[in-house]
């Protein structure tokens, strides 16, 4: 009986040291992101440009995400050329994996227990849905 009480004791010390830990670590991750979300503003503007469908018809609209910057869009309507600075741009063929990457921090966030809003705003069929979903 002395060792199961024992062995007991042990284990709620060896609990307690990682709940400590655990409580340190937490802190620490809560104030790097907030440092992090500082730095990189509080609000944050990122655009997915859709392939063309064909629903689209003829559209005169052409969208082009800069090579080099992936922060710059350029867009060509009725042949005037026209460029958006916005945190993030991804193009036609980004990933859901790689949008999720850019909002991770933001959904940490509400395990935290920090209030954040994530907005898709577009016109209808213009994606909105298919981005805020997990797509096998």
């Amino acid at each position: 009986m002395k060792k199961i009480s024992a062995g007991f004791n042990k284990a709620s010390h060896e609990r307690e040291q990682l709940l400590q830990k655990y409580k340190v670590e937490l802190l620490q991750r809560r104030r790097l992101n907030n440092e992090l979300a500082d730095l990189r503003g509080r609000i944050r503007v990122f655009a997915r440009i859709r392939p063309v469908i064909p629903e689209d018809g003829d559209s005169e609209i052409v969208t082009h995400v800069d090579n080099v910057n992936d922060s710059l869009i350029h867009l060509f309507w009725k042949k005037v050329p026209k460029v958006f600075t916005l945190d993030r741009i991804f193009g036609e063929s980004a990933l859901q994996t790689k949008v999720f990457q850019e909002v991770k921090d933001i959904v940490l966030s509400v395990v935290d227990g920090y209030n954040v809003c994530i907005l898709a705003y577009g016109q209808t069929g213009s994606g909105k849905t298919y981005t805020m979903e997990v797509c096998e």
